[in-house]
Order: structure tokens, then C-alpha cells, then sequence
């Protein structure tokens, strides 16, 4: 026989699975900023980015997730062109969980053909990107941001795609020594003041523009394991030290 405690206690706890379970609430699966708690009352909107991903926007938060696995589409044209953009001056973060593999071209970009000159996601303090993300697109944060943007996480990331960061406010990207490619001019016309370049990048040219206009910028650091490059004072160059590649601006 259970006795009446035991039955109630059994009770108890089936009750408390079945709130965390059905009750929506959301635990951000990252370590490296405060956990997310956002249950379904807290829910403005939600849609789908291609046949994998999902997104939710919890105004009350202003926090954007992006969930499911793989990649974003690759066919955008526009800012616009992403359902959660009718919400961009809302959002304060964006959280991109694990198992998503890409962040879109123009996914957060600021500007397009059909809106001339406007710095969209003006509120935004945080971007966070989980391990799975290896790639960040053309123009993804394309003149994005009003004010100085944390960057969490990041630490997946292989290629950078052409003009991802340009003309946006940040002044930091977090070192990572997966990286491999960075497109044209992915960080012109940026706040950075420093730059790690590790010993996996491997296709700079001097044509790219990576750091044009970069008026902050003071140093760039090449991993001393770099097989292709190499520091020359505040400039880079090719590892046999024929060729000037790049140099803050």
C-alpha cells in the first residue's frame, strides 16, 4: 500500500515535471551569458526560416531565439525578407541556439534596396551564437546597431562572409582559432580597436579591404602558428614577407 504522503508527494512532482515540460520555459543551453527564462504568456510571436529553423520573439524580454538544425536560407535578397525584421527595433538580444549552422545573408542587416539609409536593429546589446554556428553570412549585421554590441559565443565560427559586419557598431569580435575565411571588407567602417587573426586563416588579401575605414583600429595580431602570414609592426603580411596582405586603417 503507498501511504496518503507518498501518493501526495508523487502527485507533487508529476505536477512540477508537467509545468517545466508543457509550460513553455525556455533555458538558454549556452554557459557564457545569463540563462533565458521566457514562458509562452511572454510570447509576442513566433515563425519558421526556411524548413529547419524556427524563431520566437518575446517582447516582454526583447529577446530573439532562433532554434532547430542546419542552416538559414541562402536566398534573401532583403532584410525584410525575415519574418522576425517587422520586430527589429524591439529586439534587445539575439540568442541563436545550438544545432542551427548558419546565420543568413541580411539575416540582421541594416539596410537594403527598399530602405535607403536605416540602421535597423537599433536596440540590440547582445548577439549570442552558439558552437554549431560555422558560418556567418554576406551582409548578416550589414550596418546594423545604434551603440557598442556584445558578441557571446562565436567560437564555431569558420567564414565570415563579405561586408557581414561592415558599417556596424561593434568594436570587438571574440578571438576564435577555428576561423578560416574573412570576406571583402566583413569588418569596414566598424569600432574595432583590435583584431586576432589565428593560425587557421588562410585567404587575406590586400584587395579585400577587410579593415577599410577602421579609424579605431590600433593593432592586428597573427597567431605566430600562422603558415601564411605574419606581423610586420601594425601591418600583415605574407609569411615569405613579399606581400603587404593587410593593416589597420
Amino acid at each position: 500500500m503507498i501511504s496518503a504522503r507518498k501518493f501526495a508527494t508523487s502527485i507533487l512532482s508529476a505536477l512540477m515535471i508537467a509545468v517545466f515540460v508543457f509550460g513553455g520555459i525556455y533555458l538558454s543551453n549556452e554557459s557564457e551569458i545569463s540563462k533565458i527564462y521566457a514562458t509562452e504568456a511572454q510570447l509576442t510571436s513566433s515563425g519558421t526560416c526556411g524548413d529547419n529553423i524556427t524563431w520566437k520573439f518575446y517582447e516582454s524580454t526583447g529577446e530573439l531565439v532562433i532554434s532547430g538544425q542546419g542552416d538559414m536560407p541562402s536566398d534573401k535578397t532583403f532584410p525584410e525578407d525575415y519574418e522576425w525584421y517587422a520586430f527589429c527595433d524591439k529586439i534587445k538580444k539575439i540568442v541563436v541556439n545550438e544545432g542551427v549552422t548558419n546565420i543568413g545573408k541580411y539575416a540582421f542587416g541594416g539596410k537594403s534596396g527598399t530602405v535607403a539609409s536605416t540602421t535597423n536593429y537599433a536596440n540590440v546589446e547582445e548577439v549570442y551564437l552558439a558552437d554549431t554556428v560555422y558560418k556567418i553570412g554576406s551582409k548578416a549585421f550589414l550596418s546594423s546597431f545604434t551603440d557598442d554590441v556584445i558578441l557571446k559565443g562565436f567560437k564555431g565560427i569558420k567564414k565570415i562572409g563579405e561586408s557581414a559586419f561592415s558599417s556596424s557598431k561593434i568594436s570587438e569580435y571574440p578571438m576564435s582559432d577555428c576561423l578560416e575565411e574573412i570576406g571583402k571588407s566583413a569588418f569596414a567602417s566598424t569600432k574595432l580597436t583590435s583584431f586576432y587573426i589565428p593560425a587557421t586563416v588562410n585567404n587575406l588579401s590586400v584587395d579585400y579591404n577587410i579593415f577599410y575605414n577602421c579609424s579605431m583600429l590600433s593593432e592586428i595580431i597573427v597567431s605566430e602558428n600562422n603558415p601564411y602570414y605574419k606581423n610586420l609592426d601594425s601591418a600583415v603580411i605574407s609569411s615569405d614577407g613579399k606581400s603587404l596582405v593587410t593593416y589597420p586603417a
